[in-house]
């Protein structure tokens, strides 16, 4: 017996038949493996020339496939490569993740698996080639395929945007795939503060900004991104506004105080970076204001409130009033309202006694005054 095929590379698709010549038993059946199935191939004979040919689920796939002939032949045996069709016929590509930061800290991997028109990878060491277009720069890098398949890591760079990348294997290429590259942490910044006037008179506001803030690469952070501004004032307070950024820069307002003031202002963006610390100082805009005692309406008048241009100072500052019996010190009664057209007024009929002495303090804008009276 002997075996008239003596070809042992084929591409895959190409028809595979080994003949023996003078086979002591003709029906004896070939065994078949690769790395998909195992399989056994059933022989034709004429002429004294037994053939076996390979079904297509066995030539239609790259590799190697190894043969026995079965029963008292079985120590004939041998292999065939098959090797991928030397044309591409598509690439499967992803990208992912589909966003990274500037830097190197984080990378995308681009992968790609060109294969023939039966679907297998193509032969290993096929050179593949790696399109890159980011902020006008057109690069390419050549990649050589390993047998499954072929890939890259991409980094931010230093510049925000967005990056074009697509592969190329022999004459085929891939659909384009976008990778956005985001601004990366931000670093610390400055912050300013404009206002009308500096006086402490609880109506006008205080605004805010920051410079332009920018992470380590000079890239302007993105939009939306939260500031949070702390506002320490002279008496261990903490305030607290915020803003979101709007091409790198963040605005937030705060009402002015009700009196005199110094605040500490430092901004921040949380676990990431901070401002410098500025301080601003507000001048009382009250100076003072009367207190009396109406006794047809039996109601405590507070004002005229005057700001520092002498005008009528704003609707809406916080007056607190108490009420004493005279030399007692328990409180009878307190109240809070708002001045209205520069005026504040409380209205105790109701809590006075006839032929009774007492006592009122009054505290707005952080000035305090006393009032007795007697009701009668």
């Amino acid at each position: 017996m002997s075996l008239l095929t003596d070809q042992t590379e084929y591409f895959a698709g190409q028809n595979i038949v080994l003949q023996f010549k003078n086979m002591p038993k003709p029906e004896t059946a070939l065994y078949c493996n690769n790395s998909y199935t195992n399989t056994l191939v059933y022989p034709t004979t004429k002429n004294n020339i037994t053939s076996y040919t390979f079904p297509d689920f066995i030539i239609q796939k790259s590799g190697s496939v190894h043969w026995q002939l079965t029963q008292q032949l079985s120590n004939t045996k041998g292999a065939i490569l098959i090797q991928p069709n030397p044309q591409t016929s598509a690439i499967e590509t992803y990208l992912g993740p589909p966003s990274i930061q500037v830097g190197n800290e984080e990378v995308a991997m681009l992968v790609t698996i060109p294969t023939d028109s039966l679907n297998n990878p193509v032969a290993k060491n096929t050179p593949i080639l790696i399109h890159k277009k980011h902020n006008n720069q057109n690069t390419t890098t050549k990649l050589l395929f390993d047998g499954m398949f072929a890939y890259q890591y991409i980094t931010g760079g230093i510049k925000t945007g967005r990056a074009l990348i697509s592969s190329e294997c022999m004459t085929l290429n891939s659909k384009e795939y976008s990778l956005e590259i985001v601004p990366a942490a931000p670093d610390n910044f400055t912050i300013s503060a404009s206002r009308i006037h500096n006086y402490g008179d609880g109506n006008q506001i205080t605004n805010f900004k920051t410079a332009v803030i920018q992470d380590l690469y000079q890239n302007t952070i993105a939009d939306g991104t939260l500031v949070k501004f702390n506002i320490l004032n002279r008496s261990g307070s903490l305030l607290q506004t915020q803003g979101t950024t709007i091409n790198g820069v963040a605005t937030a307002q705060m009402i002015h105080p009700d009196h005199s003031d110094v605040w500490k202002v430092h901004a921040f963006v949380d676990g990431f970076s901070e401002s410098d610390v500025i301080e601003l100082t507000f001048l009382s805009a009250v100076k003072d204001y009367n207190i009396r005692f109406s006794k047809k309406e039996k109601s405590i008048v507070v004002g005229p409130f005057q700001s520092f241009m002498n005008q009528i100072l704003p609707d809406g500052l916080i007056v607190k009033l108490e009420l004493y019996q005279k030399n007692n010190p328990l409180k009878i009664h307190q109240k809070t309202t708002q001045t209205e057209n520069g005026f504040a007024v409380f209205d105790v009929s109701t809590l006075l006694e006839p032929n009774t002495s007492y006592s009122v303090t009054v505290q707005a804008a952080e000035i305090d005054k006393t009032l007795q009276i007697n009701n009668k």
